[in-house]
């Protein structure tokens, strides 16, 4: 009995070991690259499908200053409905991004959107997804 409960005991261990060991964002099949800002005109407003989850996902191409043409993923049309998020074409965005790498390509993934003086949360620090804990119900602890 002793002995059957010392290897439990020692699983326990090794796995809370390597699971504090796994790189940032491996839940979610990606790792963040790095983090930088973004703003620009909508020039469409698209649905992608999600690089890893159940959610169809929004996306803005965004023009720059420069003219350059960038897609930024927002998160599931549920939580932009839910904040009250009406993205237009022509409007401008401002938005904080993390690039992440998946499968060999690079994204860009909105951590916060700012629109109209307003701003809006998307991703954790670490990149977990503001909607995560809420379903098809969105939540408004993303709005600031």
């Amino acid at each position: 009995m002793f002995r059957k409960s010392a290897v439990a005991v020692l699983l326990l261990l090794a796995f809370a070991v390597t699971a504090g060991a796994q790189p940032r964002f491996h839940r979610y099949r990606f790792e963040i690259k790095r983090r930088t800002t973004l703003g620009g005109t909508i020039v469409r407003v698209i649905k992608v499908k999600p690089l890893a989850g159940r959610f169809e996902t929004v996306a803005v191409v965004l023009r720059t200053p420069e003219g350059d043409e960038v897609e930024v993923r927002l998160g599931p049309q549920f939580y932009l409905d839910n904040l009250g998020l009406r993205l237009t074409p022509g409007a401008t965005l401002h938005v904080a991004v993390q690039v992440v790498e998946y499968k060999g390509k690079e994204y860009w993934i909105a951590r916060q959107v700012g629109l109209n003086g307003k701003k809006w949360v998307f991703r954790e620090a670490d990149g977990a997804p503001m909607w995560r804990a809420f379903g098809r119900r969105g939540g408004p602890r993303g709005n600031l």
